[in-house]
């Protein structure tokens, strides 16, 4: 990467904040010091940099986990100087996302902890029988009908691409058929003005912010994108609009997946495609619309290269995200696996403690688990292991 500031022309900031600190690998995070330290004898490094996140969560897509090791290297007594001069870490203690006096929020929270705790107590049955009073546990249900929106709950299947497709059905019946959802996504709207309908545009956007489905990944047979398509045709189906658009229609929600920084779209930034009249033709034209700073703007399909659907995003997307319910469909290692043994191994490295602890912390209310059971114990025990360097280079100064 290129960056504009390094220590040549370092950044003039008496205090630097960085938010999801987790997700910064030790590129980036080499890059931020050097833009932090300066080597210009007129100009002062910056004093203080405040990282942000959950050591616990998914690390960075690039390499090294700097986050958690500079946590964790703060806890032992060899780095007791570092805590002292250089390096404070202050850990927040109460969930402020699940609410602790609600009993889903109490249960999410819980089986979180718990799924955090099996580095040193490694026993994935605790997840699902209760040991102690007020212990937290996944219930385990048989079907789709027994699910309700509540706690954490687990269909032990398969993933076949029959169930995955009464999945999809039974989300869109769920949480995309609205009387109201349904209404304002088929309105005809003003695109040279859409402030005017800031508060239908609003409704629209809160809505899709209470549910989700996450994957593990994006490809496979049980991957965002399969999951996308069958939740898109079941909802184009269902709305008697299957013919009527091609490969984006109204009430679709999407994802940017390239920065943009002509039009001021970045990577993870969410938008919904509604129809709009063209005010010269007064023709009905499909636009994607975005919160930019603030305000809704509408944008042309062609103008739009790297965009993908969102009704399933994978766990690494939905960092800094939250949800009221959401689904995480687990991969089927019987099935997705494309190159034998190497790939089932790959997939493995996906399904690790952090992504399920990440998944479950995105949730408010509620988290619906779809995938064999045994594929749920064997990520709980498989934790990422990254190392970047960064807490040993702190302790030998």
């Amino acid at each position: 990467h290129s960056f504009k500031h390094h220590e040549f022309d370092p950044l003039e900031h008496d205090l630097l904040i960085v938010d999801e600190g987790s997700m910064i690998d030790q590129e980036m995070m080499s890059s931020l010091l050097r833009a932090a330290n300066s080597e210009l004898p007129h100009q002062q490094s910056v004093p203080r940099i405040i990282l942000l996140g959950d050591a616990q969560q998914l690390p960075s897509v690039g390499n090294g986990a700097v986050l958690l090791e500079l946590t964790k290297n703060s806890s032992t007594p060899e780095t007791a100087n570092i805590e002292e001069n250089q390096l404070h870490v202050v850990r927040l203690c109460r969930s402020y996302r699940q609410e602790i006096g609600d009993a889903a929020g109490r249960n999410i929270l819980g089986v979180a902890e718990t799924v955090k705790a099996m580095e040193d107590d490694p026993r994935p049955e605790l997840l699902f029988a209760a040991r102690e009073p007020n212990h937290e546990i996944i219930r385990r249900l048989k079907s789709l009908e027994e699910v309700g929106q509540e706690k954490v709950l687990l269909l032990n299947q398969a993933n076949t691409p029959d169930q995955l497709l009464s999945f999809a059905s039974w989300w869109v019946e769920n949480y995309l058929s609205d009387e109201k959802f349904l209404f304002e996504t088929q309105q005809n709207f003003h695109y040279d003005a859409p402030e005017s309908c800031a508060a239908q545009l609003d409704y629209l956007f809160e809505y899709l912010k209470h549910f989700r489905i996450l994957t593990a990944t994006q490809v496979l047979p049980s991957g965002a994108a399969a999951v996308n398509q069958k939740i898109s045709e079941c909802w184009l189906t269902k709305n008697g609009v299957k013919d009527s658009f091609s490969e984006h229609y109204p009430g679709k929600p999407v994802m940017v997946t390239e920065n943009n920084y002509r039009l001021q779209l970045f990577n993870g930034d969410q938008g919904i495609f509604l129809k709009f009249i063209n005010p010269e033709s007064r023709e009905v034209e499909l636009k994607a619309v975005f919160a930019v700073d603030g305000v809704f703007k509408t944008f042309y399909q062609y103008e739009l290269h790297h965009l993908q659907t969102a009704y399933a995003i994978t766990v690494h997307k939905s960092q800094g995200s939250e949800y009221d319910h959401l689904a995480l469909i687990l991969p089927a290692l019987s099935r997705d696996h494309v190159a034998g043994e190497a790939a089932s191994r790959s997939i493995g490295e996906l399904m690790s403690r952090e992504m399920l602890y990440t998944a479950l912390t995105r949730a408010k209310k509620s988290v619906l688990i779809l995938g064999e059971q045994s594929v749920l114990e064997g990520a709980v025990l498989h934790k990422v292991s990254r190392y970047s360097g960064i807490g040993a280079a702190l302790v030998s100064k």
